[in-house]
């Protein structure tokens, strides 16, 4: 059992276990009063936008954080308690795993709203899976630590009580890593992409407000990853060391990086940037399929490096035009036209608009130049005669020389044909 020190001040010497910390009781109520005022516009956020599992792990990272600081306020009066510092350690530690665990829960939305083409998994609750179960490891290594820290009597216990704690930091920055490199090859994917986005939820990912929080979001994972990346500075030389005690190094490292985070949550709501499109977007919920608005795979093609891409952002599907199509059931004909006929029929080709230059029939010289005549310019000519019967002979002939043969050597007028 942790028991609270007699004695208060530097009028005992620090146990092992102790966590030295020597700043004003101000400063611990200005945090104390921070994350407590957050509070408030948390409920309401969550009321207003329906974001319950989001609101409720935000609202037990406020509480934890303001038990924490409690705790904090009493340590400084007795630095010596291993009670106050346990309740200290284990309030600010588990309030950013929480914050940071909101902070997730946001991620699969994200990945919703664009199509299922951009989905970096098939299912983004697997997503949702990952962070749970690194959170669980991150919150059974860091109470182990604190608790074995907390009740240790001799140098060696708290040293390996430390090392559990740092176990619990390193899973913690881990996770915090895992979310900002997903999201940024989501990002990555998204910029360059071969699908066209999906036009269910155009108004959020289009609309800047959402562009802007998700930007926060960022902003919140860094400042965690600092604070947690100070903490594990902080305890790597143990609980005693002059780090772990240093003013400037607790107030403005350790608890402005997690208050500023609870801030950015609580000021711009998740709710408020997804809109409606929050609920549709969860994991767990399961919306009905589309197959008229699913994502179109674009074709793929070889471009140029040189040329320069236009990452202009396409949208579906296109407007439908006014009227409807021909042999369409909607389809109403005009007046006087048989259903199912064309509006507007071509004029058919006739032979005097078109005619054709036929060629006039020979047997005297294969090689002779003989004119070519319109059928109405000729009309002595009788049309069945050269058209029933068909020519000589079909395929190649062999070139003769001229004067080779008899025929070839007779001259003939041009129109001895046509008399």
């Amino acid at each position: 059992m942790l028991a609270v020190g007699d004695c208060s001040g530097e009028a005992c010497p620090i146990p092992p276990g102790s966590l030295p910390y020597g700043a004003t009781p101000a400063g611990n109520a200005f945090m104390l009063a921070a994350f407590a005022a957050l509070i408030l516009p948390v409920i309401y956020a969550g009321f207003r936008y329906r974001t319950l599992a989001h609101t409720f792990l935000l609202l037990a990272a406020l509480a934890f954080e303001v038990v924490g600081h409690v705790g904090k306020i009493f340590l400084v009066a007795n630095p010596t308690s291993h009670a106050y510092s346990a309740v200290y350690l284990m309030g600010t530690h588990w309030g950013a795993i929480l914050i940071g665990s909101a902070t997730n829960l946001i991620l699969p939305h994200a990945l919703v709203i664009y199509g299922e083409e951009f989905r970096i998994v098939s299912d983004p609750v697997y997503l949702n899976i990952l962070f749970f179960v690194l959170d669980i490891f991150a919150l059974a290594f860091q109470s182990v630590g604190i608790g074995f820290a907390s009740t240790a009597h001799t140098a060696a216990e708290v040293s390996q009580g430390a090392s559990i704690l740092l176990t619990g930091l390193a899973i913690q920055a881990a996770n915090l890593l895992a979310f900002l490199g997903t999201y940024r090859y989501f990002r990555y994917k998204l910029s360059h992409r071969r699908y066209i986005l999906d036009d269910r939820y155009a108004f959020v990912y289009q609309s800047r407000r959402f562009r802007y929080f998700m930007v926060c979001i960022q902003v919140v994972s860094f400042l965690l990853m600092l604070r947690t990346s100070v903490r594990i500075a902080i305890f790597a030389d143990g609980l005693n060391s002059p780090f772990a005690s240093s003013q400037v190094t607790s107030f403005l490292l350790d608890d402005t990086p997690v208050l500023v985070a609870a801030l950015i949550l609580a000021v711009c709501p998740s709710g408020k940037a997804f809109g409606a499109a929050w609920a549709p977007t969860s994991p767990m919920a399961t919306s009905p399929d589309r197959p008229d608005t699913l994502p179109l795979r674009l074709r793929r093609h070889r471009r140029n490096r040189s040329s320069r891409i236009d990452k202009r952002v396409i949208s579906l599907p296109y407007t439908s035009p006014s009227a409807s199509p021909r042999f369409s059931p909607g389809y109403t004909p005009r007046g006087g036209m048989t259903p199912g006929l064309p509006a507007h029929p071509s004029p058919l080709m006739s032979p005097r608009n078109n005619p054709v230059h036929q060629r006039a029939p020979y047997d005297l010289s294969p090689t002779q130049e003989v004119p070519f005549m319109a059928p109405q310019e000729s009309p002595g000519l009788d049309s069945a005669m050269w058209m029933t019967t068909p020519p000589a002979d079909h395929g190649r002939k062999k070139r003769t020389r001229a004067g080779s043969g008899p025929e070839g050597n007779q001259l003939v007028k041009g129109d001895a044909l046509w008399s």
